[in-house]
């Protein structure tokens, strides 16, 4: 490497380190978002209208599943601040708007906000530790990703139950969305896309044609095969985690609602 394209010492180390927790509570308070309230909240033992309330609950992972490759697309071309900013603020909208939600069709365009912003959250993260860490410690950074963003969907999880048991579930969601408006400008205002050119790790990649790489991508057979196999492990996982299985375990068991939380 020439003297004059030598990469200089990023003058803040540990900025690099800020931007990855800050991409582990969006992507855990995106997933929280995903799971609570829960059916029981909504139906107070009650089964009147429960195929619709599941269909709306569901929009969520509707919008989650579809908004994927868009949001990944819109990553590469903006970078992963503006949008992935944007996607944090309907997070916080739709929580608000679920907190006022009295229909199904009000629970279900709530939700598809939330996926919507939600599809940000981990495809984000990835690119955020690809361009400010080096590649050969990108596997473990993102096992340490999963393993904080985990830790991370346990305390918030904990701390909506705490909010609950004192202003309803619809107080608790409400306080999550209000307070997602804050973390949504604070993302803003500290997230870089990358460390910059003079600091990059990488070199500069070459503009391909977009749809020529997707085509390329759904011809490879160990995508199809890799993309199944886990939408199916996955899929059913997240669906019966966000619907059924603290209300399972709590009924079941007749275990406390914070303990089939907590199990969860």
């Amino acid at each position: 490497m020439n003297d004059e394209n030598k990469l200089v010492v990023h003058p803040r180390p540990f900025y690099a380190w800020c931007i990855l927790i800050l991409s582990v509570l969006f992507n855990a308070y995106a997933y929280m978002l995903q799971s609570t309230p829960t059916i029981d909240d909504f139906t107070q033992g009650s089964a009147a209208h429960l195929s619709g309330l599941v269909y709306a609950l569901s929009g969520y992972l509707y919008a989650f599943t579809l908004f994927q490759i868009p949001m990944g697309i819109l990553i590469d071309r903006f970078g992963s601040r503006y949008f992935p900013s944007l996607g944090l603020l309907l997070c916080a909208l739709g929580a608000i708007l679920l907190s006022y939600s009295n229909s199904n069709g009000m629970i279900f365009f709530s939700k598809v906000i939330m996926g919507c912003g939600g599809a940000f959250s981990f495809i984000n993260a990835l690119k955020l530790i690809s361009n400010w860490f080096q590649p050969k410690r990108y596997a473990f950074l993102l096992g340490l990703f999963i393993a904080l963003d985990t830790l991370g969907i346990i305390l918030l999880k904990a701390f909506y139950l705490a909010l609950k048991n004192h202003i309803e579930w619809r107080g608790a969601t409400l306080m999550f969305g209000l307070s997602g408006l804050i973390f949504a400008c604070v993302f803003f205002f500290v997230v870089k896309d990358s460390p910059g050119v003079q600091f990059s790790i990488h070199p500069p990649a070459k503009k391909e044609d977009l749809w020529k790489n997707i085509k390329q991508i759904f011809n490879n057979s160990q995508v199809w095969v890799i993309g199944i196999t886990v939408g199916l492990l996955i899929g059913p996982l997240f669906s019966f985690e966000m619907l059924w299985s603290i209300p399972f375990v709590s009924k079941a068991y007749n275990a406390p609602f914070q303990i089939a939380a907590l199990l969860n």
